[in-house]
Order: C-alpha cells, then structure tokens, then sequence
C-alpha cells in the first residue's frame, strides 16, 4: 500500500520522503521508482531525559531541514514514536494515522493526530480517535502493474485442468488448513490447488515447512510455491481464489488482487471482506468454519467456466470503480486538507 501511494500521488503537489527503519529490498525499489528514502533507525522507550530530548531535538531538526509539511503514518509504524510525534506537534506538522488492523487497546497518539484512516469499515469500528474523525480509505491495487505469466508449464499442470489457488501468508489465521481439506473433499485429478506465500516463523501461529509438507503430503494435486517474487504469475495461471481466513480480516489485499485479474473469489465471510466481495456477484461468501459451504461453492464455479468469467469480469469491475484510483484520490484530497491548514513554525 505504501509504494502504491507514494507511486501514484501528484508529484507536482507531492514529494514523498519514505522513512525505512534499516536498508533493505525496498530500498532498491524507491530507488528505482526516483523516491528518496530516509534510513531512520529504530530507537526503545528510554527513561533518559537527556536521551530523549536529544531524541525530540533530532526529529525537529530533520522535519525542519527538509521542510516537511505532512507525516503519513502507518499505524505502529516501527521506529516513530513519542520523541519524532512531539517534535512534530511543537512544529504544527499534521500527523495522519493510517490504521490497517482496529487496535486491541486505545493507541495514545491517535489523539493527536490531525486524521485518521481507516482500511475499511471494520477496521473503522474499531478504532477510537477521540474526537478525531475516523475516515475509510480502502486499500488500493495499481492495474497498470498487472504483468503476469501462466506459469503451468513450469508446474507441469495441464491446460484443460482447473487451479484453485491460496495466496498469503503460512499462519494458521489464514485458514491453511481448511485449504488443504477442501482440496481432500474435491477429489477430482483435473483440479489442481496451489499455495503461495512465505513462510516466517518469527510470526505467531506460522506453519514451519515440516509442518506444511506434512499437512499437504497426502494429496499429489496440492503444490507449495513458497514466496513468490511476482505474485501476478500466480493469478495469471489461476482459475479461482479461495481466501479461507479464520480471523477478523480487517480488509484482505488478495481480495483485490484476484478481483483486478479477473479471478472470482471464495472467501469466509470475516472481517472488512463482505466490503470487498459482493456474495453471489465477483464471488461467493460463505461462513467462516463452513467447509461444505465452501466445497460447494468452489465446486461450482469448478464445474462453470462461463461463471467463473462473469464473475471475475464483475471482480475486476469493481475494482475498478472502487479499489484502483479513487482511494488514491481520497488520499490526495486528506493531504490537500492537512497541508492548507498547516502553519508552520
């Protein structure tokens, strides 16, 4: 969502400064993109007053040295805390707080943020700012970057043959399992079910790989990808999604992926997900541990080619209308609302 932003906004009116904790990948990225970045290492809560303050007086001297009139901030944004959102409030820098996930517990800066954004109206709910109004901004899907390849010969999967894909993270949240056994209770040989995302265990509830090749062993139609570097490969071979998530999925980026492929979705019904998929329009909807419910449903568009094309066209029409360029425009009319109201010191 971040490089989707930074990509997309007038950069007549805008000059985006990305703040990266540590080099890394995305640093190539902004580079290749003309986006200049910021390494601003990671700093603990510190009890020295001295400490701090030098903290505070670093902030201010950076905000002021590059003229900065606004801070888009991630929600938890690693890095930034009391010491940078200060120096911002004594400058009269507007701070915007972009919420991805409802906080379980008030997040104190909230408060004194001049906006805040909320993913979704799930998301929304959740998230109390006080007497600062809480505006819904979904996340957004740039089609002009939609560059995939079928990928089935590669993976030795015929073309008259059905790929019923999961895309996303390796956690149990996600739904992995209830993957693998809709995979056993469609026993078809045509059908093949595909896996991609990474996996990383330093993330609370991730399968290990033993853990996931164990799961999946018993059915040779079930592959695992692993991390894929251009997702869009994946979609480009796929014949429908399933998004089986077992949490409150505050919106779901796969969602909008698929549907800007033209690949109908079904998904559990959790979450900010019935904002995105219309049941029984770009995709089904179904309960979230209802496993027949879901066979059912995939089994259907398996067997209609016709539908699952009409679905996806319905998936990437209204992608189109509210999930490509109007959040960045929205985005853009906070920024200009923000930076007209901002006096600087």
């Amino acid at each position: 969502m971040l490089f989707h932003i930074v990509r997309n906004i007038d950069r007549a009116r805008y000059t985006p400064i990305v703040m990266l904790p540590q080099r890394g990948p995305a640093c190539e990225d902004l580079q290749q993109l003309n986006i200049r970045y910021e390494i601003w290492p990671l700093h603990d809560y510190t009890k020295n007053v001295v400490g701090y303050l030098g903290s505070v007086l670093r902030s201010m001297l950076f905000l002021r040295r590059n003229h900065v009139d606004l801070i888009h901030l991630n929600y938890n944004c690693i890095g930034w805390r009391p010491a940078e959102l200060l120096a911002a409030r004594l400058l009269r820098i507007p701070v915007i707080e972009h919420v991805h996930i409802a906080p379980g517990i008030p997040y104190p800066f909230l408060k004194h943020a001049k906006a805040i954004i909320a993913v979704s109206e799930f998301v929304a709910r959740g998230t109390k700012g006080g007497s600062v109004p809480v505006e819904v901004i979904y996340n957004a899907v740039d089609l002009s970057r939609l560059c995939g390849s079928n990928i089935r010969d590669r993976l030795a999967i015929a073309e008259d043959h059905v790929v019923v894909s999961f895309l996303g993270q390796i956690k149990r949240i996600k739904g992995v399992e209830m993957f693998v056994e809709l995979a056993r209770w469609i026993p078809d040989p045509r059908v093949q079910f595909l896996i991609a995302g990474g996996i990383r265990m330093d993330q609370e509830g991730a399968y290990s790989l033993e853990e996931l090749q164990h799961l999946i062993r018993a059915d040779a139609r079930i592959s695992y990808l692993g991390y894929v570097d251009n997702i869009n490969d994946v979609y480009a071979t796929t014949d429908l999604v399933v998004m089986p998530s077992q949490w409150e999925e505050p919106f779901g980026l796969v969602l909008i992926e698929a549907g800007a492929n033209r690949k109908p979705v079904v998904a559990t019904r959790v979450g900010g997900v019935p904002e995105v998929v219309v049941d029984g329009e770009s995709g089904f909807l179904v309960e979230r541990s209802d496993l027949d419910g879901m066979v059912a449903r995939v089994q259907m568009l398996i067997n209609d080619a016709s539908l699952r094309s009409r679905m996806g066209q319905r998936a990437r029409d209204i992608v189109e209308e509210k999930f490509a360029k109007h959040p960045i425009s929205q985005i853009e009319a906070v920024y200009e609302r923000l930076t007209r109201s901002h006096t600087p010191r």
